[in-house]
């Protein structure tokens, strides 16, 4: 297990900066998941910690050494990639020995180290098999115990699940989890799936633009973005704009056209100021549709669409003043059908997030209340 520590991290292509200051810490024996859009800079950063990429500026550290400019091979890491790699005219046993034969290991040692790598990931009795028999799970599983096999003290992932079927991402990431939690890795894994990262992450960041925009647990993140951009991208979200009306503690009031809604301030170091503009965001699960128009936070809305998918039904609604809302019920009785008449989608307070607007300035003092 190791301490890996990424100060002021900058990489560019051309003119083009792709990471521009990565600060990050992750703490031995962490599944760390590197999560954002393509083209934010992950996999440059994950290269860049693997050696790959030597950083134009910036430091990486194991454990405290600094290793950014020792060689890739020397790093003693492990990467697992998108595409498998593997060598179709070698056996099971015969690719995952593949880095360990380079090492001139001894062939007793080598073939006592591919049967434990086999045996975690639960390969063993294919040892002999080819590559072209295997299933797509199969072969990721065996792409696994080739990065086992060298023993790293860090393990690379790079989208590996991306080319499974939604079954078998579900089995290997449960699979990946178990495997890096019993043998204590220290893991940083690279996708742009979010429903993966939230299920298998210890932590996790969200990277934008070659940037940290926010790093936390997979809760932290979704229950309290500290962004509109983090917010949106992380899972849906509806949001609403109004002006702050009061604030005490980490608690805040904002005033929107369609209604008032109070909620957490979740940016760390924020104290908005009465009549600064802010966004409210709440998730489409965090609304109730009622008929009663006596809750607080609520927002009268009509139903112009709706699904039922079994285990939750998705409406959408226009409120009066013309916005649209998403609302997810969760094990619905009945569904709810488009109407002209006025329901009211309530949240609590727990579940409204009060997010900074930062393309604006405070604008006009609001009416007194």
């Amino acid at each position: 297990m190791i301490h890996v520590s990424i100060r002021d991290l900058k990489k560019s292509f051309g003119n083009t900066y792709v990471l521009n200051g990565i600060n990050l810490d992750i703490v031995p024996g962490e599944l760390f998941f590197l999560l954002g859009p393509s083209g934010c800079g992950k996999t440059t950063l994950l290269r860049s910690i693997a050696g790959f990429y030597e950083p134009d500026a910036g430091s990486i550290h194991f454990n405290h050494k600094d290793v950014t400019k020792v060689p890739a091979h020397k790093r003693n890491t492990a990467m697992m990639f998108q595409s498998y790699a593997l060598w179709p005219h070698m056996n099971v046993a015969h690719n995952v020995a593949f880095g360990l034969e380079e090492r001139k290991l001894p062939k007793s040692e080598i073939e006592e180290r591919v049967l434990e790598a086999l045996r975690i990931v639960r390969m063993q009795d294919l040892a002999t098999r080819k590559i072209h028999e295997l299933s797509g799970g199969q072969q990721q599983r065996v792409a696994l115990a080739r990065s086992l096999v060298v023993r790293p003290q860090c393990l690379l992932l790079d989208e590996p699940l991306s080319n499974l079927d939604a079954g078998l991402r579900m089995d290997m990431r449960n699979e990946i989890r178990r495997i890096c939690k019993e043998f204590e890795f220290t893991a940083i894994y690279v996708t742009h799936d979010k429903k993966e990262a939230i299920a298998v992450a210890d932590r996790m960041a969200i990277i934008e633009h070659g940037q940290v925009a926010q790093v936390g647990t997979p809760k932290e993140i979704y229950r309290r973005p500290v962004s509109s951009s983090v917010a949106s991208f992380i899972g849906e979200t509806n949001f609403l704009t109004g002006y702050i009306e009061y604030t005490y503690g980490d608690t805040a009031l904002v005033s929107t056209p369609g209604g008032d809604f109070e909620g957490r301030i979740s940016e760390m170091g924020w104290t908005p100021e009465r009549g600064e503009q802010a966004t409210v965001a709440i998730r489409p699960e965090a609304f109730v549709l009622r008929d009663d128009p006596s809750f607080k936070n609520t927002l009268p809305v009509n139903i112009t669409s709706s699904m039922y998918l079994g285990e939750i039904a998705q409406y959408q609604l226009r409120s009066k003043t013309g916005d649209i809302i998403r609302v997810s019920e969760l094990n619905p009785h009945e569904l709810r059908t488009a109407s002209q008449e006025f329901l009211y989608a309530h949240a609590e307070p727990n579940d409204v997030v009060i997010l900074r607007n930062r393309s604006v300035q405070p604008h006009p003092p609001v009416s007194a209340s």
